[in-house]
């Protein structure tokens, strides 16, 4: 038990050195925006992507030489995961650490391994107690100094490092912008509070200001634009108060946010009450987690197959010239596997497409769906069927899907 102690520790540490770099790299991106420096800030996003796949593989060189395959000493990952999850049981990053020990395990070890036992399929922690929401926001208060003091109190808390080329002109426009945009937060001042998130958001050459308005009414959030007047200074450029447009924002389409965070999981919690519509994944995505958005996308995926008893079908579409796209008519998510790969397994096929999908079909009604007690050995049911399909795992590699999220 020493020695799985020891391993955890290891990666753990991993994880902290990953994470501590990450957040340094992102604490630049206020220092580029307040210097127009619009190729720094093109270079932090560059770098925070590749910081986990390095941080990883710096683990897995550390380790390497010293642990044991689990064929020889399964006890021992047994032990290993149980000792990590005692760690992470207060960790302000849990979820993070978990995906970083999933990605040092499935680096070091064969597919074969890749289940509940050893790596963490599922998330552990969704009984532990939660990371309070309002660490990652601040509340203001207009009864105490009035509506404008109040909003002038909320652009200035945040550190832009540049002034405002006329903000008493862009209180009195931001004002009139919240009354013609949401008519249902026409409430006396008194009668409200204004819940805001402390890190502002960079992306591009802009600087989001992310928050809501709370009343007896209900909750409206927003989302304030800051850009840059040439050398004149700051001047808020737009109003989002929709939740329809702030998803647009935070879509998959656009790169990914640079935002200061201690504790991920609230600041997702937070958005994601911003924009219910918007899943876990989305959300980590669009902060700069595109690994962890890759494990709750996963895990999305189990928990709809272990309820969605149907067939998967070629997606709606003209079929393309290199790949299938397949999906669960319930699902919103969808599949892709190369025709041409699938072609190479087995040449006499005139059309793979349709003889992979008749293929998927006909083994669903014997495949074991994943539960939370069945964990499939390999990384995705999909990719089971896909396996067997090709009869060797290096030719089912083509098949792609939301496995990566484990690795």
């Amino acid at each position: 038990m020493v020695y799985a102690q020891a391993i955890a520790q290891q990666i753990l540490n991993g994880f902290f050195h990953h994470y501590k770099l990450f957040q340094s790299i992102t604490a630049q991106a206020p220092q580029a925006f307040a210097t127009r420096d619009w190729a720094t800030m093109r270079h932090i996003a560059s770098l925070r992507i590749s910081y986990y796949d390095t941080r990883v593989n710096e683990t897995v060189d550390t380790l390497a030489s010293v642990v044991n395959d689990p064929a020889d000493d399964p006890q021992l990952w047994i032990d290993t995961k149980e000792c990590y999850l005692q760690f992470l049981a207060f960790h302000p990053q849990a979820e993070l650490a978990e995906t970083f020990y999933n990605s040092v395990f499935c680096r070091l070890f064969e597919r074969k391994y890749y289940n509940n036992d050893f790596i963490f399929v599922q998330a552990t922690l969704a009984d532990a107690p939660a990371l309070p929401v309002e660490a990652e926001y601040r509340s203001y208060f207009p009864v105490v100094e009035g509506l404008k003091p109040t909003i002038r109190q909320i652009i200035t808390q945040f550190e832009f490092g540049c002034p405002f080329a006329n903000l008493e002109r862009d209180i009195r426009l931001l004002l009139k912008a919240f009354i013609k945009q949401a008519p249902e937060t026409h409430v006396k001042s008194h009668q409200m509070r204004f819940d805001i998130l402390q890190a502002p958001f960079y992306r591009g050459q802009a600087a989001y200001i992310v928050g809501r308005i709370v009343s007896s009414t209900g909750s409206q959030p927003f989302i304030i634009a800051v850009l840059h007047d040439q050398d004149r200074g700051l001047y808020i450029d737009a109003l989002l108060t929709r939740s329809s447009q702030m998803r647009v924002i935070f879509g998959f389409a656009r790169a990914y946010f640079m935002v200061q965070t201690h504790a991920p999981s609230a600041l997702v919690h937070f958005l994601n009450q911003l924009m219910p519509g918007k899943t876990k994944a989305e959300l980590y995505n669009a902060i700069g987690f595109h690994k962890q958005g890759k494990t709750e996308f996963y895990r999305e995926l189990l928990a709809h197959m272990q309820h969605a008893h149907e067939r998967f079908e070629l997606a709606a579409g003209t079929p393309g010239m290199v790949m299938m796209v397949i999906n669960l008519p319930s699902s919103p998510m969808f599949l892709k596997s190369f025709e041409i790969a699938l072609a190479r397994v087995n040449p006499s096929v005139e059309k793979p497409c349709s003889s992979a999908i008749s293929w998927l079909n006909a083994t669903i009604g014997l495949a074991v769906w994943p539960t939370p007690g069945n964990i499939p050995t390999w990384p995705c049911p999909l990719a089971v069927l896909a396996k067997n399909y090709c009869n060797s795992w290096k030719t089912a590699l083509p098949i792609r899907c939301a496995s990566k999220g484990i690795c």
